[in-house]
């Protein structure tokens, strides 16, 4: 019986950490995605900003 209890607690805490595991890739994913739209923002600032000779 405790042998069933233990399994139990080890298997739905991998699947727990799995779980994490899938939501901070998901969040990582955004993050870069966000770093990437705002370099585009600085650059056309910086394009937009540039004087023209």
């Amino acid at each position: 019986m405790w042998l069933w209890i233990c399994l139990g607690i080890i298997v739905l805490g991998l699947v727990y950490w799995a779980c994490v595991g899938i939501w901070l890739k998901h969040k990582a994913d955004d993050l870069m995605q966000e770093v990437s739209d705002m370099g585009e923002r600085v650059s056309k600032l910086m394009d937009t900003l540039q004087v023209q000779d």
